[in-house]
């Protein structure tokens, strides 16, 4: 049991964190390049300086603003492709990083604990 808990695990904790991040990101990136694409599409009216209040009075009967309409096309974006509603060999491996990186931080408290003195 020596030879287990003798293990670098805190090192094995690191790297299953920031491969989890890389995980994370990666399965975002769909959303992402979608809601960029939406950015580019969603129009941002030019208004002369004089015609701000007739283009702001039409801005409140539409209800909608660049803002509102940029939201709803990322909202759509994430219904189209969320987190873990990909591949599932991708949300299994998120998982998997995840699962390590709590294994080994409880396996690093362990040995701290163990290793304690009383001068420490």
């Amino acid at each position: 049991m020596a030879g287990i808990l003798d293990f670098d695990w805190r090192r094995t904790f690191r790297w299953s964190v920031f491969l989890a991040v890389v995980m994370v990101i990666w399965l975002l990136a769909p959303t992402v390049k979608c809601s960029f694409k939406a950015f580019e599409d969603t129009p941002i009216s030019d208004v002369e300086s004089d015609n701000v209040a007739e283009a702001d009075k039409d801005r409140v009967k539409q209800g909608t603003g660049f803002w509102s309409n940029w939201g709803g096309a990322m909202k759509a974006c994430y219904r189209e492709k969320p987190l873990l509603g990909q591949e599932a060999w991708k949300k299994y491996l998120l998982f998997a990083f995840l699962g390590l990186g709590a294994l080994a931080w409880s396996l690093d408290r362990i040995e701290k604990r163990r290793k304690r003195t009383f001068e420490r």
